[in-house]
Formats: C-alpha cells, structure tokens, sequence
C-alpha cells in the first residue's frame, strides 16, 4: 500500500512536470516579449528623434535659402530703382536733373540748421547768469539721446555710405 500511495504521488507529480515547464517557458516567453517591445520602443524613439532632426535641418537650410533669396531680390529692385531714377532724371533734361540732385542736400542742410538753431535758442533760453557753469549745464541739457541719434545718422550716412559706395565702384 505504500508503494501504491508513492507511486500515485509520483505519478501525479510527473504528469504536473511538464505543466510546470510549459508555465515556466511561457513566463520566459512572455519576459523575452515584453523585453523585444521595449527595445522596440526605443528604437523608434531615436528613429523619431533623427527624422526630427533632420526636418530641423531642412527647415534651417530653407529659411537660409529663403533670406539669401530675398537679399537677391532686394539688391536687384534697389538697382533697378536707381537705373530707373536715373534714367528719368537724364529723360528730363539737365534742370530735372540738376532739381533732383538737390532734394536731399537742401533737406538736410535745411533739417540741419532748424537743429542747430533750435539747440542755440534752448541754450540761450537756459542761461540765466553769465556764470560758466551755467553755459556748461546748459549745453549739457539740451543734448539729448535723439541728438546722439540724429548726429550718428548723418555720420554713417555720410561717411559711411561714401566709403560702401567707393569699394562697389
């Protein structure tokens, strides 16, 4: 009877083993999966992060493209303003074009003179006392920012301009 006993449980317990092995491989399998899904995950992370540089990139080389374009196409329609301008101006005759080399010179020099006497009456204005140090507050106080501006402009256009336009011709 204690063989009989030993030999059901055994038995029993071999006919469990091959349950338990296939329980443990699907475990396995299952792991192994999961693991496969994760690399595959990241993969496709980095895949997306490369496209996505790649499409910065391109979007980086178009707008460089864009701006050159448009420089391109500024530097042609200013040329153009100025081939048409003087073409009108030689079309006109010698005293439209004596006229409109003019314009700018009179403007600024008439700009320049409201400046200069404006900033003359201030300063007379200011000055209450002959003392020195009131002339120097005085002229102190009447230079502004926008006269720094205003003196910066005329300087670069000037000076400036003058030398851009010898080094192109």
């Amino acid at each position: 009877m204690f063989l009989t006993l030993i030999s059901g449980l055994f038995g029993g317990v071999l006919r469990l083993a091959p349950e338990i092995l296939k329980f443990l491989d699907a475990r396995n399998d299952r792991a192994h999966e999961l693991a496969m899904q994760d690399k595959q995950l990241a993969f496709q992370q980095l895949q997306g992060q490369q496209q996505l540089q790649v499409i910065q990139a391109q979007g980086a080389i178009d707008v460089q493209k864009a701006e050159a374009q448009y420089e391109t196409d500024h530097l042609q329609a200013l040329q153009t303003a100025f081939t048409t301008q003087a073409q009108m101006a030689q079309s006109a005759g010698g005293f439209a074009a004596a006229l409109n080399a003019l314009v700018r010179p009179v403007v600024t020099f008439y700009v320049f003179v409201m400046w200069g006497l404006y900033h003359i009456a201030t300063v007379i204005l200011s000055l209450h006392d002959n003392s020195f140090q009131s002339i120097v507050n005085a002229l102190v106080s009447t230079w502004t920012d926008n006269d720094q501006q205003l003196l910066t402009m005329i300087v670069s256009f000037y000076f400036v301009g003058r030398a851009i336009e010898k080094k192109g011709s």
